[in-house]
């Protein structure tokens, strides 16, 4: 879709390696039924099957290889821009929504969501807060296996005691800013690296240098909502963060208030929700049966005497 004031594309991106195929097919199914904007998926070393890309119609998929990205992490995530590598005919001012897969995407981008993306300009980096936005970027680094002492890691990088942690997930930026982010990265990883063990660390070197090098926006919580954000205390007893549905054709759908979020990326809630449900409908199954057999008992007993 074009951004028609700016003559701007706006692509949704994402990608995964063959082993992570069979999980994405959620990711897959609702971009290729609700996204409104262009869909990319970027295959890590695998050609899609033409069946699969036949299936998924509105998605380009593109191949990289691995070779081809710096500063790899150990879970292959391409968020810190290793996806940029599939994308040389992207201009400089197109605006890229790079995300997780273990997201389902609910519904289309309204209008107004559409400006707010369409708003985007050299420098700035849209993202969502991770958990309450109090947190500091420290308390994330500190539970991600450090190998380092707290006055270790903020002696080499002090801002991570004032930094905000923001969720990567769901992160939107011009294709050159995020090139830039890119970069800045692949600097940054050598020395980073070895901190932490835990592969979020990804993560959280992306929220230090999107603070320090670039102007952070927060994108609503009804673009972006995931579950280390819920309850979110900027809608605690103000707008009810919660699923609406029953669980159909198209499951259920997290939303704030009745407003349904467009990135749902509560997939491990909504699994245990969805097995709540069955739990329930199995329990009501059982409470029938017993009545009819107690029915059928009764029943025998009348005919015997």
């Amino acid at each position: 879709m074009s951004d028609l004031r700016k003559n701007r594309e706006i692509f949704l991106v994402s990608g995964f390696n063959k082993a992570y195929l069979d999980n994405a097919m959620p990711y897959l199914e609702t971009m290729n039924r609700n996204s409104n904007v262009n869909n990319i998926i970027v295959t890590l070393d695998f050609d899609i099957d033409p069946d699969c890309q036949k299936k998924f119609g509105s998605i380009q998929f593109i191949k990289v290889l691995s070779s081809q990205i710096k500063s790899p992490n150990s879970n292959t995530c391409m968020q810190h821009g290793g996806f940029l590598e599939a994308l040389g005919f992207v201009k400089d001012d197109d605006i890229l929504i790079f995300t997780d897969t273990d997201i389902k995407i609910q519904r289309p981008f309204n209008e107004s969501e559409l400006k707010i993306l369409a708003s985007c300009e050299d420098g700035d980096v849209f993202v969502n807060f991770n958990m309450e936005e109090e947190c500091i970027l420290l308390d994330d680094a500190m539970v991600l296996e450090p190998n380092v002492t707290a006055k270790e890691l903020t002696e080499k990088y002090p801002e991570l005691s004032i930094f905000k942690s923001y969720n990567t997930g769901v992160i939107t930026a011009n294709y050159k800013t995020y090139n830039q982010l890119y970069q800045k990265y692949n600097h940054y990883w050598p020395d980073f690296s070895p901190l932490l063990a835990a592969y979020v660390k990804q993560q959280v070197l992306l929220c230090y240098l999107i603070q320090k090098y670039f102007h952070v926006k927060v994108l609503p919580y009804t673009i972006h909502s995931h579950a280390n954000s819920s309850p979110i205390k900027k809608y605690s007893n103000k707008k009810r963060i919660g699923y609406i549905g029953d669980g159909g054709p198209t499951g259920f759908k997290l939303s704030i208030g009745s407003e349904v979020v467009v990135f749902n990326h509560h997939i491990k809630h909504e699994n245990e929700l969805e097995i709540k449900r069955l739990r329930k409908k199995i329990r009501s199954w059982h409470r029938i049966v017993l009545f009819l057999v107690f029915l059928l008992f009764v029943a025998i007993l009348m005919i015997l005497t």
